[in-house]
């Protein structure tokens, strides 16, 4: 066929977008897979699946199949939000797929997930040994089975969101390196071995009135360690079948509000054990006190990052109170 220049022209452009050129195909349909490589991922070739279009959503991953390359090295940056397929279409990151970066143990650092994430998938983080902290946004609502299992190299402390609502079986498992855990007051279940083989744990603080459902979450994890609950709610977890295994309740939780309402907010402090400063993370904080085990108050304010130094070595309790309660951690001073 004989076709003019002007029309070969215009045929081509019409070839190029319907069907894209060369491997940058132009995603616009939902389950369209597109890649991005720049700075939202911080330089790195991350792949990403339409979930919607109205509005724009992407998940990280590809189904079943991983996000990045299993030799990636580094720190992990997810984007909350990514252009791509046309180049001129914005997706806001609302979740995290299966196996998305399962065995990237070469990624390392502090994980931090966007909040516009709501479901962490299942064996998303699976065998990531490299990161030490990760921190799970208040915009989640589901975590996957085994999500982090085996994230050896987490340290110190995790908080579950008030916004998560269930916890998959082994999604903490094997996380030996973590020192202290708060489960959110949303959490109504938790899967089987959940928190199995965390053995580090010194510490428990659950704020949900009613006890998680669930079996064996807590395998190898010491009996003995303090455990804070509602204050209302301690009967309740010393006759539950998972919460009964422990012995130690202590410090437990005001968490009735002025609306008579048990919302009280997630509180992390950390480190701990402290040895120059206490620091203290939490929403609707106002007022902080610190009290030796005689009841003396020996510290009085708002500072989130409170000096230890002078303090003599021992326990003390720290006292957060916000706009909906008070919670009560237990600190130990080197």
């Amino acid at each position: 066929m004989n076709f003019k220049p002007k029309r070969i022209r215009l045929f081509l452009l019409a070839a190029i977008a319907v069907f894209g050129l060369g491997n940058n195909v132009f995603a616009q349909a939902i389950d369209d897979v597109f890649t991005v490589n720049d700075a939202s991922t911080g330089n790195l070739a991350m792949t990403f699946k339409i979930t919607s279009l109205s509005p724009n959503e992407v998940r990280v991953g590809n189904d079943d199949t991983r996000a990045i390359s299993t030799s990636t090295t580094g720190n992990l940056t997810i984007p909350s939000s990514v252009t791509g397929g046309t180049g001129t279409l914005t997706y806001s990151v609302t979740s995290i797929g299966y196996y998305a970066f399962w065995d990237c143990s070469g990624l390392t650092g502090d994980l931090v997930i966007p909040n516009s994430v709501t479901s962490i998938g299942g064996s998303a983080f699976r065998f990531c040994t490299g990161l030490t902290s990760v921190v799970i946004p208040n915009s989640v609502t589901t975590i996957g089975e085994s999500a982090f299992s085996g994230c050896s190299g987490l340290t110190g402390s995790l908080t579950i969101p008030n916004s998560v609502t269930s916890i998959g079986s082994s999604a903490f498992a094997y996380c030996s390196g973590l020192t202290s855990l708060t489960i959110g007051n949303s959490v109504t279940s938790i899967g089987g071995y959940t928190f199995a083989e965390c053995s580090g744990l010194t510490e428990i603080t659950s704020l949900a009135v009613t006890p998680p459902t669930g079996f064996d979450c807590f395998i190898s994890v010491p009996t003995a360690i303090p455990v804070h609950v509602p204050c209302e709610s301690e009967a309740a977890y010393q006759s539950d079948y998972v919460w009964s295994e422990f012995t130690n309740y202590t410090d437990c939780i005001q968490t009735v509000g002025l609306n008579g309402i048990a919302e009280i907010t997630n509180i992390s402090l950390y480190p701990n054990p402290a040895k120059d400063v206490i620091n203290i993370e939490g929403e609707k904080i106002n007022s902080i006190e610190v009290v030796d085990l005689l009841g003396k108050v020996v510290y009085q304010g708002k500072e989130t990052a409170i000096d230890v130094s002078n303090l003599a070595r021992g326990n003390y309790f720290v006292r957060v109170q916000t706009e909906n309660g008070t919670i009560t951690k237990k600190v130990i001073v080197e």
